[in-house]
């Protein structure tokens, strides 16, 4: 009776010891990275290539966060081209891939692919590299490359009267500072 009663109180311990032998942070765990998430950020392009055109703008983009890596959602902005004085409007969706470095940091890379719509209508891409830091809330920083194709207008015209369009691309480093939420 002695051994069973030792026994018993003998796998009550190990079994209670057990349970507290969970690691510091499990990274693959959804809580609390997955669900709605939104990004609001302000951007700056600095325009290169043969049309180079600066602008300056606002962003936002609202999605589900799978785990602490993938992000992907729907977006919006608005440019001011101020060169020539013109806007956009581009619709995109975005996806997200992060890399943490510590808890509460991580690279990512940003993709965002669309239409822009306004003055400047017409195929919208812009992928990134940026440092995010928080983990609910965090700020980022990050460069990429906008890639912005539009109608262009040349002088002159055809001998019919016509003016002459051709699809053009302003590209642009940008340099993006924003918010997650």
């Amino acid at each position: 009776m002695k051994h069973l009663r030792f026994i018993v109180v003998a796998l009550a311990l190990l079994c209670s010891a057990s349970s507290f032998a969970q690691a510091d942070y499990d990274y693959d765990r959804p809580a609390p990275y997955a669900g709605y998430k939104g990004m609001l950020d302000f951007n700056y392009a600095l325009g290169v290539g043969e049309h180079s055109i600066n602008r300056f703008g606002v962003s936002t983009v609202h999605g589900y966060q799978f785990n602490r890596y993938i992000f992907t959602g729907v977006g919006a902005g608005f440019n001011y081209f101020y060169s020539d004085e013109s806007f956009n409007l581009p619709i995109f969706a975005d996806a997200r891939f992060s890399l943490p470095f510590a808890d509460n940091a991580a690279f990512y890379l940003d993709c965002r692919i669309g239409y822009s719509l306004l003055d400047a209508e017409g195929l919208y891409m812009s992928p990134a590299i940026g440092v995010r830091f928080g983990r609910k809330t965090a700020l980022t920083i990050s460069v990429g490359y906008d890639f912005q194709q539009y109608d262009a207008i040349y002088c002159g015209h055809l001998s019919n009267g016509t003016y002459i369009y051709e699809k053009d691309n302003a590209g642009a480093i940008t340099f993006r500072l924003g918010l997650d939420f």
